[in-house]
């Protein structure tokens, strides 16, 4: 297909200036909108949008999304309510408590403690919990005293897997978005 590139360009941003929500801006098919829309609907539960969205978004993708924050949500409980298993082995040869009791630690016991008080509530706080993908840098912020430097980046080592899920999850979502739509001609504006 044939399209006017500056055109296309002037109805894109055109188009972006207007209040559009998440759900129109999926089924438009431009492509540039589907990552946006998809993370915006995927902050709110799905039963929380209106009849028109539900029915505009269609069930395969309002399934899709639903499925997607269902295995997020239980993630992110399993995560918060574990800490990283850095106590278990010997903790970080660096530590003061270096040694097969680092498990019953000082060390040990602070990271547990800050784990369940602060990130572990923060991953399930009911209505603004510690995004994944922010969660390293909030862990990091924390003043984890009794903790020594070396056990915390271990700990952050130990669960930088499990935070990479989000972004699985979103890649699987999007991937399966891209193939149901029907994409606009206005995809082939370049930037």
């Amino acid at each position: 297909m044939y399209i006017c590139s500056p055109a296309a360009r002037w109805f894109v941003d055109q188009f972006e200036l207007l209040d559009i929500t998440a759900s129109h801006k999926l089924t438009l098919g431009i492509r540039t909108w589907i990552e946006p829309a998809a993370k915006a609907l995927l902050r709110q539960p799905i039963y929380q949008l209106s009849m028109a969205e539900q029915e505009e978004i269609g069930f395969d993708v309002a399934l899709t999304l639903s499925n997607a924050q269902q295995l997020l949500a239980e993630h992110r409980l399993q995560i918060a309510v574990t800490p990283p298993h850095v106590h278990y082995g010997y903790g970080a040869v660096q530590c003061a408590h270096y040694g097969s009791e680092h498990k019953r630690s000082p060390c040990a016991e602070a990271w547990d403690r800050i784990w369940w008080t602060r990130v572990g509530r923060g991953l399930l706080h009911p209505t603004n919990p510690i995004t994944f993908d922010k969660a390293e840098t909030f862990i990091r912020s924390i003043e984890s005293t009794g903790v020594s430097t070396q056990c915390v980046t271990a700990g952050l080592d130990v669960i930088a897997a499990k935070f990479d899920l989000h972004e699985q999850v979103m890649n699987r979502v999007l991937q399966k978005l891209y193939e149901g739509t029907s994409m606009s001609p206005f995809n082939q504006v370049s930037d």
